[in-house]
Order: structure tokens, then C-alpha cells, then sequence
């Protein structure tokens, strides 16, 4: 039976870059079969030592196949692995769809494929390079991403049938187990996730199950996850468990999160895209670095800092700015009714350098200021960054403009919280009274029932504890 087997191995390595199917272009050391590897089975070894080009269709079968560093093989057609140990050390490029349907998989250099990827049957696939999919990803048999190791796929991932999508080991990062999905997740008929200790996922789209039930997802700690979209699952004991004790919380969610099914049930600690970026910023400027992100800013810093004349400097710097506009400097003086001081235009269209901004407002309030930074995209759309506080001791004050005056309204700013009862006072060059208002915010808009008369005018802020009259004239 041993000499049988033997007799059966084909063995092949290549001597020579070039097609396939030229037969100078390999050695069979097997010593018998045909002189150029099979594309539809082979039942030995078959060592790939130099550039090559498949034209055809390819279903290697055999007992291994090996690509060195360095080499470069180009399938212009389906490429499939059906059996035995497979290392890629090179880079395979796949015109088409790639395949696994069993035997173990191991890529340590860079696989793309223009098509689909198909992992099914009894085979595992270990990345610990690079795999690129530009099409969507079916994963039917156990796809492992180890530490240094990432995963690209444009489309969607469909998980089926059980755990068989692990991104991460429990070792410390970095190195890190990296997988980004522009499309969606697909859990069916409790296709589950795990993201474990240095497994980082960004799903760009939303994460759905089958509703048939039984599906999860399990980030552990040390696992990091960002959703883009919604997270939805409507199966029967469907969950999603974030076992990340402490902040980070390392699940985030732009969209909402639900499972409607019965049993089912969502982490409790989950963040949001304003809590990954100001308590994880590491993990968000990872996310928002994938081409094509939809994060359109990636902050690094914001801090404020009072100044020796009463104003307050407003820093803040991003790692990447994607399809960005500009940022708006916005001033609360209760962290809840925030209204904008200052608009600052962004770098540029598109940059993943560091940039530095700085505003100074040189009207805080006094007491305590609360800040934040809103970020603005080309199509309108915007963001909301973390909230900081700085405490500003001064003189109360408050001034008018424009002033010059057209007569029909004024705008008054106070830089304190006003108190009830305060109210504006507006006479005449003859000191008659011509307008009183009360006024109950620190920019207040003042509309003249009618069009005052060109002349000088004086505007009183009459408050308990403060008094102070400017001069305001009427064009």
C-alpha cells in the first residue's frame, strides 16, 4: 500500500517564471504524470518558487502548496484550495472568485481577489497577512485572523452555521487581528463572532442575524468593535456581549443596537462614536484611517487653556480628515445649550497628516465655560465631539452690536448667566425711555417694534448687582 501511494504522489516545483502550463517552466521530482502541475487535482506537493500566471480555472487538491516570498502567482480565472496544507508566503491575485473547501489555509504574505471568497467544507484559514476581497465573503468553515494579520472586504460577510469568524488571540497588541467590512455583517442560522484580546472590527454597514436564533456576537476583553450602522437582531436568544470591563468600552455603535427576539438581549456597555473618540482616540483614528472611511475626522487632542487677558484658547488636533469642511467652536454656559463662537475651515479635502488648530475666545463667560467642537462634512452632514469645561473669573460686561445701527434691531451679548428680572433699557439722546425688554439669554436679539430714528441712543443692562449703559447710534 506504501509503494501504491507513493506511486500516485506528482510532486512539482517550479524552475522558471512564467505560464502555468509551459512545461520548462517546472521540475516534476515525482518522476512520472504530466510536466506541468495540474489545474483540476494533484494529489502531491506542489512548490511555487517563482512568478507565475494561471489562465484557466484551478482546483488544487493535493498534499500541499506552497508560494515563496517574494513570488508573485496571478490567477486570471476561479482559484480554488480543496485539500491539504496550503502556505502563502508571496502573494496570490485572484481574478475571480477564491476558494477554500477544506484542508488548512495559511496566509502569511497577501492574497486579493477581484471576485468572491467562499471558505466552506472542513477547511480552516489562518491570516496572518493580508486578505483582500473586493466582492462579499462566505464564511462556512473557520476563518481565524491572528495577530498581524487583516482582512478587507468591500462587499458583505455572511457567517453560517457557528463560530466560524475569530479575529484575535488572547495575547497583548500590538500586534493587532484586523478586520474592516465596508458592506454588511451577515450572522445566518447562528453563523456567530468572536473579537478577541487583539481583534479590532469595523463594520462599516449594519450587523444583522437570520432571525433563526441562537446568534452572537462576543467581543472579549481587550477586543475592540465599531458599527457604523445598526446592529439588529430579531432571533430567538440572539446577543451581543461585550466582556470589556473598563473604559474603552470597545463595542461602539453610530446606529442603534436591538435584539427583538425572545431571550435575546444587548451588552449594557456600549458606546458611541462620540465615546470612542474622546475615550478611545487610538482606536478611532484607526477606524477613521481605512480608505474610505466614513469617520470624516479623527481627533486626536482638545484642550482648553485660560489666557492672561480673560480670553480662552480652544486646541485641538486630528490624525485624518476625510470628505471634511470645517469646524464650529461652540459655548454653553450650562453644558446643555451650546451656541456657536467661531467657525475654523479644515485642512483640506481629504488628509491623513496631523493637523493643529487653535480659536481664542475673547468673550467667555464668566464662571464655568463649557466647550465643544462640531465637525462639519462637504454634504452638510456633521459630528459632535466630547465636552470640556474651564472655569473664568473677570468682570461681568456686555456689548451691542452692530453699532452702528440701521434702526430695526441689535444684538446684545452679556458674558455672564442672566438672572430673572434683568431686563435692557434703550433712550433716547433726550433720555426718554423708547424700548423696554426683559431678557433671559447671553446673546439676545432686540427687534424695534418701530424703525428708530437716526441719532444717538443709549442701551442699559439693568441687572441686581450690575448696571452698565453703551452708546449705540442709529444710521
Amino acid at each position: 500500500m506504501l509503494a501504491g501511494v507513493q506511486l500516485w504522489a506528482q510532486n512539482y516545483t517550479s524552475i522558471n517564471s512564467g505560464a502555468w502550463t509551459t512545461a520548462s517552466n517546472w521540475n516534476n521530482t515525482s518522476g512520472w504524470g504530466p510536466s506541468t502541475p495540474p489545474l483540476t487535482y494533484t494529489s502531491g506537493t506542489i512548490n511555487v518558487n517563482h512568478n507565475m500566471t494561471i489562465s484557466s480555472a484551478a482546483n488544487f487538491g493535493g498534499t500541499g502548496f506552497n508560494v515563496a516570498t517574494g513570488v508573485t502567482l496571478t490567477s486570471n480565472a476561479n482559484f480554488t484550495f480543496s485539500n491539504g496544507t496550503s502556505n502563502v508566503n508571496g502573494t496570490i491575485n485572484v481574478n475571480g472568485n477564491f476558494s477554500v473547501t477544506n484542508g488548512t489555509t495559511n496566509i502569511y504574505g497577501t492574497v486579493t481577489t477581484t471576485g468572491n471568497l467562499s471558505v466552506s467544507g472542513g477547511a480552516i484559514v489562518n491570516v496572518y497577512g493580508t486578505l483582500y476581497i473586493t466582492g462579499n465573503a462566505t464564511i462556512n468553515a473557520n476563518l481565524r485572523i491572528f495577530p498581524g494579520g487583516k482582512v478587507v472586504v468591500e462587499g458583505n460577510v455572511t457567517v453560517q452555521n457557528s463560530n466560524y469568524l475569530t479575529i484575535g488571540t488572547s495575547a497583548a497588541p500590538p500586534p493587532y487581528s484586523d478586520m474592516v467590512i465596508y458592506g454588511n455583517l451577515i450572522q445566518q442560522s447562528s453563523g456567530d463572532v468572536t473579537i478577541n484580546r487583539n481583534g479590532r472590527l469595523a463594520v462599516f454597514g449594519n450587523v444583522t442575524d437570520s432571525g433563526g436564533g441562537g446568534t452572537f456576537m462576543q467581543i472579549n476583553n481587550g477586543g475592540q468593535v465599531y458599527v457604523h450602522g445598526n446592529i439588529t437582531y430579531s432571533g430567538g436568544g440572539s446577543f451581543v456581549q461585550n466582556n470589556n470591563t473598563t473604559n474603552p468600552y470597545g463595542l461602539y455603535v453610530n446606529g442603534t443596537a436591538s435584539s427583538t427576539g425572545g431571550g435575546g438581549s444587548i451588552t449594557s456597555n456600549i458606546g458611541n462614536q462620540s465615546t470612542m473618540f474622546s475615550t478611545n482616540p487610538s482606536f478611532a483614528s484607526w477606524v477613521a484611517s481605512q480608505p474610505n472611511s466614513p469617520l470624516p475626522v479623527t481627533l486626536l487632542s482638545f484642550s482648553l487653556k485660560r489666557t492672561d487677558n480673560g480670553s480662552v484658547l480652544v486646541m485641538w488636533s486630528t490624525a485624518s480628515e476625510t470628505d471634511f469642511d470645517y469646524f464650529e467652536v461652540e459655548r454653553s454656559h450650562n453644558g446643555a445649550d451650546f451656541i456657536s463662537v467661531g467657525r475654523i475651515q479644515g485642512a483640506g479635502y481629504n488628509t491623513n497628516k496631523v493637523q493643529h488648530y487653535s480659536f481664542t475666545d475673547t468673550d467667555p463667560f464668566i464662571g464655568t465655560s463649557y466647550y465643544r467642537l462640531k465637525a462639519v462634512d462637504l454634504d452638510g452632514s456633521s459630528e459632535y465631539f466630547q465636552i470640556l469645561s474651564i472655569v473664568v473669573t473677570g468682570s461681568k460686561s456686555f456689548h451691542v452690536y452692530p453699532n452702528p445701527s440701521d434702526g430695526e434691531q441689535v444684538n446684545v451679548a452679556i458674558n455672564f448667566e442672566p438672572m430673572a428680572g434683568d431686563r435692557l433699557i434703550v433712550r433716547d439722546a433726550t433720555g426718554q425711555v423708547v424700548v423696554q425688554q426683559q431678557i433671559n439669554a447671553q446673546i439676545h436679539n432686540l427687534v424695534f417694534a418701530e424703525k428708530l430714528r437716526p441719532g444717538i441712543y443709549l442701551i442699559t443692562y439693568q441687572s441686581k448687582g450690575f448696571s452698565h449703559t453703551e452708546r449705540l447710534v442709529v444710521r
